[in-house]
């Protein structure tokens, strides 16, 4: 279960009960049992600045806990070289480029932006092991910005992660500009779907029809 501590002290007791009594009684009369071999695995949040005082009082309490340091980039890099082979030849600057990103966001982020972590270099990864090209500058960079820096709420910020990939990727400013703020994506249709960008919608014959003004 991840960030345990977001989901308030309610959910909370419910989880300690059902660990220390092996089941739970729920507000509608049911009962959920586990098997008293179950596990049950929970991370909480680790973000630096992060208020401890607001994890609920019975998780502070709770004796069995485990602290993990952040992978390094040995073991990112040891990690990316089994699981996505594909991105070899690009692995090194691939981390290198997280790294950056992640250390300007946790230096210059908002109270209510997040930080990155290691699951945001692995599904950026995911992403670029399925393009067709891994040579092509451009769609790497859409897809890196698109998981490290769309969440952001800092447009400022957004602009200086483009910098730091685009730089990294050998992309003129200019070419940046262009992908962050002038390109629209690609509109095409068939009979029964719909494609804007990279996501695709099913099209429904039945009812009224619709216009897709390209």
């Amino acid at each position: 279960m991840e960030n345990i501590d977001h989901g308030g002290s309610e959910l909370t007791s419910a989880i300690i009960s059902l660990v220390e009594n092996v089941q739970v009684n729920l507000p509608n009369g049911k009962t959920i049992s586990i098997n008293k071999e179950c596990q049950i695995i929970a991370t909480i949040s680790l973000d630096e600045g992060y208020d401890f005082s607001k994890i609920p009082l019975q998780l502070r309490e709770y004796p069995y806990t485990v602290k993990m340091a952040e992978l390094d980039e040995h073991e990112l890099n040891a990690i990316t070289a089994e699981s996505m082979p594909r991105l070899n030849a690009m692995r090194e600057k691939l981390i290198r480029m997280f790294f950056d990103v992640k250390e300007h966001i946790r230096a210059n982020k908002t109270s209510i932006d997040r930080s990155l972590n290691a699951k945001d270099l692995f599904r950026a990864a995911r992403r670029l092991q399925k393009m067709k090209d891994l040579q092509d500058s451009k769609l790497i960079l859409m897809e890196l910005l698109d998981v490290w820096a769309m969440h952001l709420t800092n447009q400022e910020l957004n602009r200086r992660i483009g910098t730091i990939i685009a730089e990294t990727l050998s992309l003129a400013d200019g070419e940046l500009n262009y992908l962050m703020n002038v390109r629209q994506p690609e509109i095409t249709s068939t009979d029964n779907k719909i494609n804007i960008g990279r996501s695709e919608l099913s099209r429904k014959m039945k009812g009224p029809k619709f216009i897709i003004n390209n």
